[in-house]
């Protein structure tokens, strides 16, 4: 418990600086990204951090990029009840670009859950190499690996592809822009939680850099339910992120409530 008031705390103290921090030195990217102001005219699909760590929709990867030298700080909690029983699912990632299409970082999660092995941690690295720009009639397209070792309860390493599209739909008006996600991401954990997951993602830029985000993908690796997640996303050019969504895992019957904050600088 004291464990769990102590990461709540730090993460709200991260949302507070974040929140009165003073504009960044950063310009929008187009629909979808936060970067460097020398990237302006590339449109890219990044969201924010997720339940995988790397960062993405709420669940799964996208094919986004850091900007050359953009480092990212961003942590989420995913909450969710069971009967009487309340779990927190803490995540943290740290990210930089070394290229605008080659990122590395580092991962940790904490679950802070009732039973007989309450607190299972897990960290390690984190990198993504973006293949192609969303230009023409190509999509972006990227390949990535999270390798994050501890607790067997907690642990995760899997190789992912993600590639998708985005549209501008206008500067000014309530609907901005629109972007789809698929994706394929095999874990390898142990027998029983091994999984292939296919992925599909929908997002819908609002004005002032909130946009809607949706996903779906396949039972796997002894999924209970079909995971997906619905929510907001605010990714705003300053460099400040914030995540609230409803999200079905999949490894058990619960609901979690996810949210997360995150700055980036360069």
């Amino acid at each position: 418990m004291k464990s769990r008031q102590r990461l709540i705390g730090v993460a709200l103290a991260l949302a507070s600086s974040a929140l009165v921090a003073p504009p960044l030195a950063f310009a929008q990217t187009g629909p979808g990204s936060l970067g460097l102001a020398a990237e302006t005219t590339y449109v890219g699909g990044r969201g924010l951090i997720t339940d995988e760590l790397a960062t993405g929709l709420f669940l799964n990867p996208t094919s986004g990029t850091l900007g050359r030298h953009q480092f990212t700080l961003q942590y989420c909690a995913l909450i969710s009840k069971d009967g009487h029983e309340t779990a927190v699912g803490h995540r943290a990632v740290a990210a930089f670009g070394l290229t605008e299409w080659f990122e590395l970082g580092v991962g940790g999660l904490l679950d802070d859950r009732p039973g007989p092995d309450t607190q299972p941690t897990a960290a390690g690295p984190l990198a993504r190499l973006r293949l192609l720009k969303d230009e023409g009639g190509l999509p972006e397209l990227s390949v990535g690996g999270i390798f994050v070792f501890g607790d067997r309860a907690v642990q995760k390493q899997s190789v992912y592809v993600a590639a998708s599209k985005g549209l501008a739909i206008s500067q000014t008006g309530p609907l901005r822009s629109v972007r789809g996600h698929l994706g394929f991401r095999q874990r390898f954990v142990e027998e029983g939680k091994n999984g292939s997951f296919g992925y599909v993602g929908a997002e819908a830029e609002l004005p002032r850099h909130v946009f809607l985000v949706t996903e779906l993908y396949n039972k796997s690796g002894g999924a209970q339910k079909t995971p997906w997640a619905v929510g907001i996303q605010v990714r705003r050019p300053d460099g400040f992120g914030f995540t609230l969504a409803a999200v079905q895992r999949g490894e058990t019957k619960a609901l979690s409530i996810y949210v997360g904050v995150g700055i980036s600088f360069q």
